[in-house]
């Protein structure tokens, strides 16, 4: 799960068990983390999927606030359909299928971006103290990218500096 990885990249020791656990350490590491936004270039936009995350106090009690495309993740994720036992037939009480709109996915696909991206960052950085601290001489490695052939990119130069 990259969340919990992002979360060990931060701090190894931490245990995390929930959400409210992995934004806490998370926004304690990284400030501006609920500010990054993901630009959709083909489609002129920008998201923020992580924007007004945290934990605030509500009448003397912690509260999570889980970005907006969450509990809809959840929901389609562990309850699509939720059924009821009537008159010993099953019937569909719950259809949170519904939540599996355009707003909520594109929200998860560039939450899970902004963790990804995140992760690599951070695990860059520490391969390169690593690669420091054992007088490693700098890499370049070049990676064959079968995107270009994308209808939705121009071209794109793909090397990581380690």
């Amino acid at each position: 799960m990259a969340i919990k990885r992002l979360c060990y990249e931060y701090d190894s020791q931490a245990e995390v068990h929930d959400m409210y656990d992995y934004i806490q350490l998370i926004t304690s590491h990284d400030s501006n983390f609920k500010d990054v936004k993901v630009g959709l270039q083909l489609y002129e936009m920008e998201i923020m999927p992580w924007k007004n995350i945290g934990i605030r106090q509500v009448n003397g009690e912690n509260k999570l606030i889980c970005p907006y495309w969450w509990n809809g993740y959840i929901d389609v994720k562990h309850k699509r359909l939720i059924f009821s036992l009537s008159a010993n037939e099953f019937k569909i009480s719950e259809r949170n299928i519904r939540q599996a709109k355009q707003k909520n996915v594109l929200g998860a696909l560039a939450g899970l971006f902004v963790l990804e991206e995140k992760c690599l960052e951070k695990m860059r950085a520490r391969y390169r103290e690593e690669f420091k601290k054992y007088d490693f001489p700098s890499v370049t490695v070049e990676i064959s990218d079968k995107f270009n052939d994308s209808i939705f990119q121009e071209n794109i130069e793909v090397s990581e500096n380690i």
